[in-house]
């Protein structure tokens, strides 16, 4: 392909039209032979030269202008037939919905569909330069730097493209490039507008971005039928079960296989818990995943009726954690409560006016009053001459102050005995009191 002498408008055609060089010197040999032909005759009609060797040489010259016109009637209906085609291609390359465009060596437009003026009206010359100011941030930067490095290099590159237009929208658009064979430096560049096309992919993503998200929460949620098969299973709720979401659904798994029961229920099939009227329902149920782990699970569901047909939406909180924690705190309690009852010593729970709230055996045996240790006041258990002492003791251990040694009291009673008393501030909880 012959390098193009300038931009080629719109209309015109790309490959030029006219007769090539090689078939005008082929006409002009033709005619040369046919007038040296008919110079000849005429010079033998004249009697101005004579013999064989003159009308041989006559009837040659003519012989090659017959070839000559022959092969050049071929030449032109070869070549007409060509243009024609040329001139379609041209037509079709116009008249194409897509953009298309030319780039010479040094930059400039060679050629420019009339789609590539609708889209980029702006653009006269030094196209790529302008398109590189349009793209729409850095990816669009990147992406149009890696379609010119792998034209050149790899001989065609595709990629899509979004450009900023006039109107302060970006326009999407799937670009090709590619060398054009014959023609060294040449780039044919190709634009179809897909701006429909990523705004409804755009929508289709932020469509997904909440299944996905409901998919991943840590939250489970199921949906299941009247017979209890799951129809529908996030990943999360999936993974305590320990089963894939796809398994559940295709191989009829039910939600009771999976229920633990403490004793025989009636409740439906769709509902883990007893009970199970339509409408909203909540409960508390424990399940038994594929590996055995115990899920301790509080659901919350609604069922909705299609006709005949029902299905619940089900969303599930796993209370595991809770559990082991409160049976945790139920074990340290029951320790606790075993340790204080059966200490060797003496131990009470006493308010800020010194009061008993709580005691434990080994103290009812010491002061000799096993049932009514609780709401007395622990001075009474103390003689007159050391109460003034302990009282002074309980209010320092109530403002804070730690004492390394205990206070020795004298305990009333039946006989007199010593007793060693510590005590210790006990901090409250929340809006509780604090206590010694």
């Amino acid at each position: 392909m012959a390098e193009p002498a300038g931009e080629v408008e719109d209309g015109e055609e790309l490959a030029q039209l006219g007769l090539p060089p090689w078939l005008r010197s082929f006409i002009v040999a033709g005619a040369i032979f046919a007038v040296l032909g008919a110079l000849l005759f005429i010079a033998l009609s004249l009697g101005v030269l004579s013999g064989r060797l003159a009308l041989a040489g006559a009837l040659f010259f003519v012989l090659l202008a017959l070839l000559s016109a022959v092969a050049t009637f071929v030449a032109r209906m070869g070549h007409r037939d060509i243009a024609g085609r040329s001139t379609l291609l041209s037509q079709a390359i116009t008249a194409s919905p897509n953009a298309h465009l030319i780039v010479a060596p040094d930059g400039s437009i060679s050629y420019a569909n009339s789609a590539f003026r609708r889209y980029f009206p702006n653009i006269k010359s030094m196209p790529l330069e302008v398109l590189t100011l349009s793209l729409a941030g850095d990816e669009a930067a990147a992406e149009f730097e890696r379609l010119e490095r792998d034209a050149v290099g790899l001989g065609r590159a595709s990629g899509r493209l979004g450009l900023r237009q006039s109107a302060g929208t970006t326009a999407w658009f799937v670009v090709s490039a590619s060398l054009i064979p014959g023609s060294p430096g040449f780039v044919l560049w190709s634009f179809e507008d897909v701006t429909q096309r990523q705004e409804m992919e755009q929508v289709i993503r932020e469509e997904e971005e909440p299944a996905d998200f409901l998919d991943t929460a840590p939250t489970g949620f199921y949906s299941v039928d009247g017979d209890g098969r799951f129809l529908l299973v996030n990943q999360t709720f999936a993974d305590w079960l320990g089963v894939a979401p796809g398994t559940l659904v295709e191989s009829g798994h039910k939600l009771g296989d999976f229920v633990i029961a403490d004793g025989p229920t009636h409740g439906p099939a769709y509902a883990p818990f007893e009970g199970g009227a339509e409408g909203a329902q909540r409960g508390e149920a424990v399940l038994k995943g594929a590996d055995g782990r115990l899920i301790y699970a509080a659901i919350s569901q609604s069922v909705v009726r299609a006709g005949d047909k029902l299905r619940t939406r089900s969303v599930v909180r796993d209370l595991t954690s809770e559990h082991e924690w409160t049976q945790a705190l139920k074990r340290s309690r029951l320790r606790f409560q075993r340790l204080f009852a059966n200490a060797p010593v003496g131990i009470a729970l006493i308010n800020i006016t010194g009061r008993i709230e709580e005691a434990n055996r080994a103290l009812g045996e010491s002061l000799g009053a096993d049932d009514i240790l609780v709401g007395k006041m622990l001075l009474h258990f103390v003689i007159a001459e050391d109460r003034n002492h302990v009282s002074l003791r309980i209010a320092d251990a109530t403002e804070g102050r730690v004492f390394a040694r205990p206070v020795e009291v004298r305990l009333s009673g039946m006989r007199e005995k010593w007793a060693s008393l510590f005590l210790s501030r006990l901090e409250g909880d929340g809006d509780e009191e604090a206590g010694l």
